[in-house]
């Protein structure tokens, strides 16, 4: 699975394991996630009416099944996986290192030349 990782889903995974595996941070973190990859998919497609007129894209304000999607991410792929693999994560490195840790998975990174002087 091809997903961004950055220091709020650390944060978020890390609080629902932390907290009794309370879902109330993931959903938050879930829903602003969503928000922000619908805006980069439309602003990566202005040209494109299918995305923009599409409706299977929810709003993730709205959705009633927003929560329901969200927990399956969390319960039946992201807490099982198995590997963590960054290729060229730049500044995403350390946000894999520390999701790999709290997993207790391996991790992989396969660095990117554009920033040799960072790791």
């Amino acid at each position: 699975v091809r997903i961004l990782v950055d220091e709020s889903l650390v944060q978020a995974v890390r609080h629902y394991l932390d907290h009794g595996h309370c879902l109330e941070r993931w959903k938050v973190f879930w829903r602003d996630a969503t928000r922000r990859a619908m805006k980069t998919a439309v602003g990566n497609n202005k040209n494109n009416n299918n995305i923009n007129n599409n409706n299977s894209h929810k709003d993730p304000e709205s959705s009633s099944d927003i929560d329901d999607d969200a927990k399956y991410f969390l319960t039946h792929v992201l807490l099982k996986l198995r590997l963590i693999v960054g290729f060229h994560p730049d500044q995403a490195t350390e946000a894999l290192m520390d999701l790999a840790a709290l997993l207790q998975v391996p991790f992989c990174a396969v660095p990117c030349c554009v920033f040799p002087s960072e790791f």
